[in-house]
């Protein structure tokens, strides 16, 4: 749906998914990985040719957390219109709450533990065996969506970093690429990768 939010000039467009896609289509052209001559043999091959599905338990402190999440959003299901309007950020809160757990609790609650079955530890031994079984050839790299709880200083990142350097890994071969950086900062470690 597209609405005007204040007066006669339009100062925010909602957009549903479909439309905002025919806006980017209006002023981009798509090019498939196969149809950009060359770019494809650039491309390494993934690890038994496919993404790969890791299974872990849920840790206690995530157990926890989907435990509130479902209390609020049955809480939510209970107001009234006018209530639900008046609190409508709680869904989209409580999403972005249960995907930061699913990595990590310690991202969402500052006293979680450091479990070993959360997906923090898991990148990281999928990490060192990945290393090891490469070890003159390989670079890994590690992205997060979320990576940072602002009230008790966690970072993923850094426990990424940390961890893997108590493994053995050289400090001076692990790179955080960090807001900020400049571009010619960002273009020499590309460069070293």
């Amino acid at each position: 749906h597209k609405r005007k939010v204040q007066g006669e000039q339009p100062l925010c467009w909602i957009c549903e998914p479909a439309e905002l896609v025919r806006i980017w289509s209006g002023v981009s052209d798509t090019v498939l990985t196969k149809e950009a001559g060359g770019v494809k043999d650039k491309i390494p091959e993934m690890e038994g040719g496919k993404a790969q599905d890791l299974y872990l338990p849920q840790t206690r402190a995530l157990r926890s957390i989907m435990k509130f999440v479902k209390s609020e959003l049955e809480h939510y299901e209970q107001m009234s219109g006018k209530e639900k309007k008046e609190n409508s950020h709680i869904p989209l809160t409580m999403y972005g709450i249960a995907k930061a757990a699913a990595v990590d609790a310690r991202l969402v609650q500052s006293d979680a533990e450091d479990d070993p079955n959360s997906k923090t530890n898991e990148a990281v031994r999928q990490t060192l065996r990945s290393l090891k079984e490469t070890a003159t050839t390989s670079t890994v790299a590690i992205f997060a969506d979320n990576y940072q709880n602002k009230q008790s200083g966690f970072n993923l990142y850094d426990d990424i970093r940390n961890k893997l350097i108590a493994e053995g890994v050289p400090a001076d071969e692990i790179v955080v690429m960090r807001p900020g950086m400049t571009v010619k900062k960002k273009l020499e470690i590309f460069e070293k990768v």
